[in-house]
């Protein structure tokens, strides 16, 4: 029946995907009673419609020498029908009839799947001559993917003195998928060997479904595999601190830890990989003091809006910043001292009512007077 034996066992896709296969009618018939019967009768396909489209009459062989007409039923509560009506046949001669036709598998392509196609011949007053069942097994996938870590820790110089780690330095690992479609739902096991010089992070133990064990030095995750595997999911993170006092580098290059994980899959199989992290030192700029001012309108947070969103009550909220620099991790732990800020404003076309202040507020601080806001374009 099928054209391509190999389209027996399908891989899973996507559940709007379909997928192509090619069969064939084949019925070999001798000369005289076989022939005889055959002559006038019916071929009838059975297609599950759990697990088929409605089949075309385009994808169909519609005529040919042994072909009268065919058509297409979905009268059956559970099968779709291809039905194709025989000519008249030579009883005194020995026939092959091939009819080559496609059909369509549709999802959901379900791990451990088995569809059968059935093929019934009918004599022309539809007497069943033979019925033959052809099984569709769709294969098990399992959800394939790495461990994910960046190359290199960008550790800022501030937190190094002497070589040296003067803090802890907190960073994760995260499991990456891979984008091949998979349909095994059973739970995956994947065991992290973290390295000497790391350690589990143990003050976010309450944040992340790994468990550590510290006799093994392994990390452990055990999870379904349908859900998010990317570095959004913060559950699915594997806290690690470089210690305070750790050197930064080994013989003059960056110190390097090397993570190998293992993937446990429920069918027994496994994969074993490793991804390595460097420790590197960003030299910081000092802050600058610089002042800004950014302005965004106030119900969209954006600092630029159609004309036809904006009216006479349009909010627009602005931020003095008197700190520059990109590169530091926690800009809340600067300060600097204000004496004063002042902005010219263009009264007629803004009209200020309100300060918001953040931060340490100083007496000084508390003698202002608003005149008005700007957009993000610098318009007064």
């Amino acid at each position: 029946m099928f054209a391509n034996p190999e389209q027996q066992h399908l891989n899973p896709l996507s559940d709007t995907s379909t997928t192509t296969i090619n069969l064939s009618t084949f019925v070999n018939a001798n000369a005289g009673t076989q022939a005889a019967k055959l002559s006038g009768g019916v071929i009838k396909v059975a297609l599950p419609k759990s697990n088929f489209v409605l089949p075309k009459s385009a994808d169909l062989t519609n005529a040919s020498q042994y072909i009268d007409h065919v058509e297409i039923s979905d009268t059956d509560a559970n099968n779709y029908e291809i039905i194709y009506h025989l000519k008249a046949l030579n009883a005194s001669q020995a026939t092959t009839v091939n009819i080559p036709y496609t059909v369509f598998f549709k999802a959901p392509y379900t791990s451990g799947l088995q569809v059968n196609l059935v093929q019934t011949i009918y004599d022309a007053a539809g007497n069943q001559l033979n019925q033959a069942t052809a099984p569709i097994a769709v294969n098990s996938v399992t959800r394939k993917f790495t461990l994910g870590v960046r190359v290199d820790q960008d550790i800022s110089s501030t937190l190094v003195s002497a070589g040296r780690l003067t803090a802890d330095y907190p960073f994760f690992a995260w499991l990456s998928d891979n984008g091949w479609i998979y349909n095994d739902l059973n739970p995956i096991t994947v065991t992290v060997d973290v390295p000497t010089g790391l350690v589990f992070d143990q003050s976010n133990a309450g944040t992340t479904d790994w468990t550590y064990n510290d006799q093994t030095k392994q990390a452990t995750l055990v999870f379904k595999p349908n859900i998010d595997l990317s570095i959004n999911n913060a559950k699915l993170h594997l806290p690690l601190l470089i210690p305070k006092g750790t050197t930064t580098q080994v013989n003059g290059s960056k110190r390097q830890f090397i993570l190998n994980y293992h993937i446990k899959y429920s069918d027994g199989t496994s994969l074993d990989g490793s991804r390595d992290t460097n420790m590197s030192v960003q030299q910081v700029p000092k802050w600058d003091e610089k002042a800004d001012l950014e302005s965004t309108f106030y119900h969209t947070a954006k600092s630029t809006a159609d004309a036809r969103d904006v009216h006479d009550d349009t909010l627009i909220s602005s931020t003095f910043k008197f700190l520059s620099n990109e590169r530091d991790s926690n800009p809340a732990a600067k300060t600097v001292t204000v004496s004063e800020a002042k902005t010219d404003w263009n009264t007629d076309e803004f009209k200020g009512y309100a300060l918001a202040l953040a931060g340490i507020v100083t007496d000084e601080m508390k003698h202002n007077t608003v005149y008005g806001y700007r957009d993000g374009q610098g318009y007064y």
